[in-house]
């Protein structure tokens, strides 16, 4: 499929004549929690629907023919696609600047110094609340505030040079 044709013969992103600087990639919406506000998450979900890291490479060379310059790898949780590392690795080597969206269940230290080193510039980590319990009931998940704030002090000890964002989703769950 020629990704860069399509675009431009099916005017997406809304009639736009610019081509895209920054795309998200959800590679997966499979997650290991079950947030409140997830709209995937309603979603019957099966791994027919992946793509191969093959199909992907493709992608992404049509993604530097259009001048994209950022991609964000998003989910559900991408820390579960089995290619995470040589999707960061092809897309970096591309010049394109990639970053990750987690949870932060699955990003140990390890996880974080490979994902760097394949050419990952940046991670954020939904944090939605300050409070434990109130976090880990809008994700559906007991122990997750406490295990991401764990990781991410074991990642702070790490001597690479990456932007970490915290993030929260704002939702009737969390306004007040």
């Amino acid at each position: 499929t020629n990704f860069s044709k399509e675009y431009k013969d099916n005017k997406t992103f809304w009639e736009v004549s610019n081509n895209p600087e920054m795309i998200t990639l959800k590679p997966t919406l499979g997650c290991v929690a079950n947030c409140l506000h997830c709209n995937p998450r309603s979603k019957k979900f099966d791994n027919e629907h992946i793509m191969s890291f093959s199909e992907y490479e493709t992608l992404f060379e049509d993604f530097k023919r259009l001048g994209v310059k950022q991609v964000c790898i998003s989910g559900g949780e991408p820390l579960l696609y089995k290619d995470i590392n040589n999707m960061v690795h092809k897309l970096s080597s591309l010049g394109i600047a990639v970053t990750l969206n987690t949870n932060g269940w699955l990003l140990t230290k390890k996880v974080l110094d490979e994902l760097i080193n394949s050419g990952l510039v940046g991670v954020n980590v939904s944090i939605d609340s300050p409070y434990p319990d109130v976090h880990n009931k809008l994700r559906g998940l007991n122990g997750l505030f406490e295990k991401t704030v764990g990781q991410l002090k074991e990642c702070k000890e790490s001597n690479n040079d990456f932007v970490l964002n915290i993030r929260m989703i704002l939702s009737r769950y969390t306004y007040k």
